[in-house]
């Protein structure tokens, strides 16, 4: 699984060596997710048997609402292009107020251009405030309606949450046989808990421990069980039950 919190895979210039490093000392599946607005080896990623997910969240007048700066006919062009070398492509559309009412059109226009699969899936985001690259307000989505200054929203996201701990289980540790390994060597349990990194207070003293570079994977992985088994800010956030 390709999928970083760093950007978008394609725009890696290495990608075609890392694809092709993984796929000659492994025989995994090799699943991609990206936003389809960049890169130039769309073609040559359809050789190295793997399935890219596009993120394409509407059609022309409503895609880059909530994928800002990617264009539309750019993102289609590019799947294009992977799907007509071989390549095993799927259309995942994330559910908004303001798309909801063309998932028909976009699933039939998904078969037409010879995607694998139509995976419409509900905003598990809730309501978003969307902001420019300079952390200007640009708009709300699906009926935001809270501060409209960035550090604001950040400070609101950060405060403490009051949960019941015992009442939020990991989902990861019952069903997900899995590491997640960042760009920088560093692995934790899963991609959630590594966005936070450099505020998450449950891991930043243990943090040095935990990089795969200077440990080695197997030391690394030892670094889980330090990890509180009650419940995790990030897991109550993303996927805890």
């Amino acid at each position: 699984m390709i999928n970083g919190n760093y950007g978008d895979a394609v725009m890696n210039p290495e990608l075609i060596t890392i694809v092709q490093y993984i796929r000659e000392h492994t025989d995994c599946e090799i699943m991609m997710w990206t936003n389809g607005g960049a890169g130039r080896f769309w073609s040559e990623l359809a050789q190295y048997n793997l399935k890219l997910i596009f993120g394409i969240d509407g059609l022309e007048d409503t895609h880059s609402i909530y994928r800002q700066n990617t264009r539309y006919k750019t993102v289609l062009n590019n799947a294009k292009s992977f799907i007509q070398a071989g390549g095993q492509a799927v259309w995942q559309f994330i559910l908004f107020d303001h798309n909801r009412h063309q998932v028909a059109q976009a699933e039939t226009l998904s078969k037409q251009l010879g995607f694998d699969s139509f995976d419409c899936r509900p905003n598990d985001r809730g309501a978003i405030p969307v902001f420019d690259k300079q952390g200007q307000y640009l708009r709300g989505i699906d009926g935001y309606t809270g501060s409209q200054v960035l550090s604001e929203v950040v400070a609101q996201r950060n405060i403490s949450y009051d949960v019941a701990h015992s009442e939020v289980t990991p989902w990861c540790q019952q069903h997900i046989k899995a590491v997640y390994v960042s760009a920088d060597g560093t692995v934790y349990p899963c991609c959630w808990s590594a966005v936070d990194k450099p505020t998450n207070s449950s891991i930043i003293k243990m943090v040095k421990m935990n990089n795969a570079l200077k440990h080695g994977l197997p030391n690394a992985v030892k670094w889980f069980n330090l990890i509180n088994p009650d419940c995790e800010k990030v897991c109550h956030e993303n996927c805890g039950k």
